[in-house]
């Protein structure tokens, strides 16, 4: 079954509060990630969000009420960066 769709809500440049599959978190996005990405003209919510999907279906997200960077959690993961392109063009 796949992961619950998460709902995000930006609360700074940089920062956003997450519900997915019954947990809340708090999420950062740091410009300098976007840019690394060569993601720069688009929105952060909608980075942010396909971010957090594919570490739901990696069931990589971290426990109820922590905080994840989003650039460092998908940094664990090669195909990331491919992959996250693909979704967003």
């Amino acid at each position: 079954m796949p992961p619950t769709e998460p709902t995000l809500l930006q609360t700074g440049p940089e920062t956003f509060d997450v519900w997915v599959a019954g947990r809340r978190l708090a999420a950062r996005l740091p410009h300098r990630t976007r840019r690394g990405l060569g993601l720069t003209g688009l929105p952060p919510l909608h980075v942010a969000t396909e971010m957090v999907v594919f570490l739901a279906e990696r069931d990589a997200l971290p426990a109820d009420g922590e905080e994840v960077d989003l650039g460092r959690a998908v940094g664990r993961f090669p195909e990331f960066s491919e992959e996250l392109r693909s979704r967003l063009t």
